[in-house]
């Protein structure tokens, strides 16, 4: 994947994750879902994401949402790997 392993974030150093993280980032992202998928059910059809003068400029569907259930849980990822690669 990458062409330089000693740095790939993918095959290379710091990749491995502990029992604990792996559970964190799981848990994080259920815990997610669960509190979107129960607040699509009381968000309106659409959602504006931009006002201007004129009123909402750019709307797009409540299930626009989704795209963010991973976030938590790659930012801790990535938290992490950071703090146990400043050791």
């Amino acid at each position: 994947i990458c062409r330089r392993q000693d740095w790939c974030p993918v095959v290379g150093k710091g990749v491995e994750m502990d029992k604990v993280s792996v559970m964190t980032v799981v848990l994080l992202t259920v815990i997610t879902l669960a509190v979107i998928v129960a607040a699509l059910f009381f968000l309106p059809d659409v959602i504006p994401l931009h006002f201007g003068p004129t009123g909402a400029g750019t709307v797009v569907s409540k299930f626009f949402l989704l795209l963010f259930v991973p976030a938590p849980a790659l930012i801790y990822a990535a938290v992490r790997r950071k703090s146990r690669r400043d050791r």
